[in-house]
């Protein structure tokens, strides 16, 4: 079950969160950055949509919150769109899944909603694929049973 404490515009978000780590703070209490930071500032920084890659839901707001299970740990500030029905939280969706040897380089991320991202697990299209050997940079052989023949 998550709390919800607050919600902020994009342009509020992006001011909180691009305050350095320590010193990020609301109402005096620190706070922390969504896992997909790195992406959701690339994007902010080079004006590119936070558009889930799937379903096409754009990120409109940040979300104060806390897991039930772990207020003892400071709130994070998350990225979330409405999709006409109810709010989603945004996710980072690696196009190259980790699990198969892809790294968490911002190249090889794209925004995905939660729902979208839930329901592709570690799976790849051709253009995923193709993304991949256009950019063996970004994975790990070793790691990829994909690409072993």
């Amino acid at each position: 079950m998550l709390i919800f404490h607050a919600e902020y515009s994009l342009k509020e978000g992006f001011e909180i969160l691009n305050v350095p780590r320590l010193q990020r703070n609301i109402n005096g209490s620190r706070v922390s950055a969504p896992s997909g930071f790195a992406l959701w500032k690339f994007c902010n920084e080079k004006n590119i949509a936070m558009k889930c890659w799937v379903c096409g839901v754009e990120a409109d707001r940040f979300i104060l919150k806390h897991q039930r299970n772990d207020t003892d740990k400071p709130p994070v500030l998350e990225l979330y769109a409405h999709n006409g029905h109810s709010l989603v939280m945004m996710t980072r969706d690696h196009i190259i899944p980790v699990s198969l040897g892809g790294s968490d380089s911002v190249e090889n991320l794209r925004p995905g909603c939660s729902p979208c991202n839930n329901s592709r697990k570690n799976t790849m299209d051709q253009k995923d694929l193709d993304f991949m050997q256009k950019n063996p940079h970004l994975w790990t052989k070793n790691k990829s049973t994909l690409c072993e023949n």
